[in-house]
């Protein structure tokens, strides 16, 4: 969404009505537009049932700010969904035409005479009050007649939607807005009375910390990470972490550089390996040849749990802490904190990924749709192509890998 604006009210008179038998036929509409290249579901009527909400006194003023504030935990809350049945898409709107043809809409290109560009970028032709060659042909605006004919439906034709809209309006003031005042109040009570910490940035970010920390540089590893850690820290050492691509760069909130600019070393990112020895891949990622060694052991280190996974499930059947084969592909990043996404890309159409930490961090924890994880030297199994997943802040050394399998990989 890249703009949201009140646009009009809209009243009418349902008196006409003989299927309506309530007395209060006079309804006026607030009409507010969204404008953007794309939207989530129920973005809209989201934004929607919080506005309602704000505006009538029964969340706080500052709702929007503590539901938005990355800084706070990045808690998952709740947010008041307003019914569907007033919700439609009113244009498409093709930006690139436009620009192209100097602000023309699509469907005037090549049937109105252009004017002059004024100095806000608006055609100054005055072409029937911006109407094109196919709303000519009608008696009306279409939005307009879009608007009115929804109208119809909701209010006279199924006048059962004006009763949902009522009480949509008495859950939201007597069961959800309270419920969610009471969650947040709940949570600013435990940021309050638990111990905080200080980020990479050197800022207090409000973020709780579930246990104390007791992890320096001298308290080693258990002995099935020592090998991959040791590599992870020779690579970093020698400045030889690789730039991390783009796409992911986007889901990273910092991508840290060596303090010597002439270095250009990353101290920050992530990188992909793929296992060879198990699966066919035509065109591995470069990191493959770079770091061979860290490849074998990354895989080596999965290949263990599953093994142990396997043995725990001969003992027990409803064991299920790790994938039961090996993965064909680790993400592999160094003290990047992830911001809150879904997986996508390489990983499409794997129905589980593994993270293990490694390290002297502390916090750090993963957080799986609300869920916190410690995730330090304990392997753990999520869904991150359909559940929210992101990294909570940490100090200190954070390396972290992640296995997964991509849709349509296939065995050597």
């Amino acid at each position: 969404v890249d703009r949201a604006r009140f646009r009009e009210f809209v009243y009418r008179n349902d008196t006409d009505n003989e299927h309506d038998t309530d007395n209060d036929n006079h309804q006026l509409f607030l009409v507010y537009e969204f404008r953007g290249d794309q939207f989530l579901s129920q973005q809209v009527r989201r934004i929607v049932g919080t506005a309602v909400a704000m505006a009538n006194g029964w969340l706080p003023e500052d709702f929007m700010e503590t539901v938005t504030d990355e800084r706070r935990n990045l808690v998952l809350v709740e947010t008041p969904c307003a019914p569907a049945a007033y919700l439609y898409q009113a244009a498409p709107r093709f930006h690139y035409a436009e620009l192209y043809h100097r602000g023309v809409e699509l469907f005037d290109i090549g049937t109105t005479p252009q004017g002059d560009i004024d100095e806000h970028g608006t055609n100054t032709h005055n072409n029937t009050h911006g109407k094109n060659w196919a709303t000519t042909r009608l008696t009306e605006d279409p939005v307009d007649w879009i608007q009115q004919r929804l109208l119809e439906v909701c209010t006279i034709a199924n006048v059962n939607v004006k009763h949902q809209h009522n009480n949509w309006i008495d859950e939201l003031r007597n069961v959800v807005a309270p419920r969610i005042r009471a969650a947040v109040v709940q949570q600013h009570q435990r940021m309050d009375s638990e111990p905080h910490i200080t980020t990479r940035d050197g800022n207090n970010d409000g973020l709780v910390v579930t246990q104390t920390y007791t992890n320096d540089d001298t308290t080693p590893p258990p002995q099935e990470y020592a090998l991959v850690l040791k590599l992870l820290r020779d690579i970093l050492r020698n400045g030889d972490w690789p730039e991390t691509s783009p796409a992911r760069s986007k889901v990273i909130s910092r991508i840290d550089v060596d303090s010597d600019p002439s270095t250009d070393t990353y101290t920050t990112g992530s990188f992909t390996l793929v296992n060879e020895r198990m699966f066919h891949v035509p065109y591995p990622p470069r990191a493959n040849a770079l770091f061979p060694k860290l490849a074998a052991a990354v895989f080596d280190l999965q290949a263990g749990f599953c093994t142990n996974n396997s043995n725990n499930n001969s003992n027990n059947n409803n064991s299920n802490h790790h994938q039961q084969t090996s993965s064909s592909h680790c993400a592999v990043n160094c003290n990047a904190q992830f911001t809150p996404h879904v997986d996508s890309g390489r990983g499409a159409g794997q129905s589980l990924s593994t993270i293990v930490g490694l390290g002297t961090y502390q916090a750090g924890e993963i957080v799986v749709e609300g869920h916190v994880q410690d995730v330090r030297y304990k392997p753990y199994p999520f869904d991150g192509w359909k559940l929210r997943h992101w990294t909570r802040p940490f100090e200190g050394e954070r390396f972290s890998l992640v296995w997964f399998t991509p849709e349509g990989t296939g065995l050597s």
